[in-house]
């Protein structure tokens, strides 16, 4: 189950589908996801996917994550690492965390990834045709060359649809086979 639990976010990606829609005082409120969160454990939810804006913004952030590690065997947060909230998480060998990388990439800071705790870090990278791919593999290179890391890692490439890929396909092909061909 996906759970939007905050329309907030602190990133102003290029490619976000829903900035213009996004109402940044948007945040649900804890006693009710609380409520719907024993609703869906009372009818057979196994896994949920904490998302936003940024879920790591919600006040009570914490407080959700433990509720939900309580009641469900998956836990996966949306994340763009932007705000140190996301340490308050620790994910055990079922959870799992979905950064979005082109911050990351931003703003590097390893001790967000969590590499020390269980679980898959998957990293969500968003290729257009002004992406810098050398630095993308620096950064990669630094994750994977990490002997901290004790889940996997799994990498999601995707082309940035904001940019006209019809016009810019080649250019973007380009850069996502550079990417594949170092990382492989």
């Amino acid at each position: 189950m996906d759970l939007l639990i905050t329309e907030s976010c602190n990133a102003n990606c290029s490619y976000c589908l829903n900035a213009n829609y996004r109402n940044q005082s948007a945040i649900m409120d804890k006693n009710k996801l609380f409520d719907l969160l024993d609703f869906l454990y009372a009818n057979g939810c196994d896994m949920v996917r904490l998302m936003g804006g940024e879920p790591t913004l919600h006040p009570n952030f914490k407080e959700i994550v433990q509720r939900c590690q309580d009641l469900f065997t998956k836990v996966i947060v949306l994340s763009n690492a932007l705000s140190s909230v996301i340490k308050d998480f620790n994910p055990r060998a079922n959870d799992g965390i979905i950064y979005n990388f082109n911050t990351i990439e931003r703003t590097f800071d390893k001790s967000k990834l969590l590499l020390s705790y269980p679980g898959f870090r998957y990293l969500s990278i968003v290729i257009s045709r002004t992406s810098n791919v050398g630095n993308i593999i620096e950064k990669l290179n630094k994750i994977f060359d990490n002997d901290e890391l004790t889940g996997g890692v799994e990498l999601n490439i995707s082309m940035d649809l904001c940019d006209n890929i019809f016009d810019k396909t080649d250019i973007i092909r380009d850069k996502i086979d550079q990417l594949y061909l170092e990382i492989v």
